[in-house]
């Protein structure tokens, strides 16, 4: 395969092109160009190794958050502690409530990848949208105060 694989939990690779995140013992996501996934997989599938390919293109939605503000506009979507995720991280949390797959980049700005289900990109979508338009933080994951008496 000609690629030194992240080894540790949640690392990801940057490869001419393609983005490899270590998602569990044993199992990696490949994120890139469609046009180069096929021969990826080609020579996967024909590489000396025990293990299975299973294609994922179209079962998963790609949105990149970048600037200054990416960090922040997350937050208001996201439960996980984002100031703990480095360059080149990833992690598995929800968007909304909807299970994906976040990718701090490497970058000198901000620059989250959000890999969701394909299904819920247009909530995911809007959701982010909403978060944007919000002027202050959204208090969603936050205990809730009691009301006044």
């Amino acid at each position: 395969l000609d690629v030194e694989l992240p080894r540790e939990p949640w690392r990801t690779v940057w490869i001419d092109g393609m983005r490899y995140v270590w998602t569990g013992p044993g199992h990696w996501r490949v994120i890139g160009p469609r046009h180069r996934i096929g021969n990826l997989i080609d020579r996967l599938r024909h590489a000396d190794h025990r293990g299975a390919v299973t294609e994922l293109t179209g079962a998963l939605s790609c949105f990149r958050i970048a600037g200054s503000g990416a960090a922040e506009l997350l937050m208001r979507v996201c439960p996980l502690a984002l100031g703990s995720i480095n360059r080149d991280e990833a992690r598995g949390t929800s968007i909304s409530g909807v299970p994906a797959l976040i990718v701090r980049e490497a970058s000198s700005v901000g620059s989250w990848l959000i890999l969701p289900p394909r299904s819920y990109a247009e909530y995911v979508g809007l959701s982010l949208v909403e978060a944007a338009r919000t002027p202050d933080r959204l208090r969603l994951f936050e205990p809730a105060s009691p009301p006044p008496v």
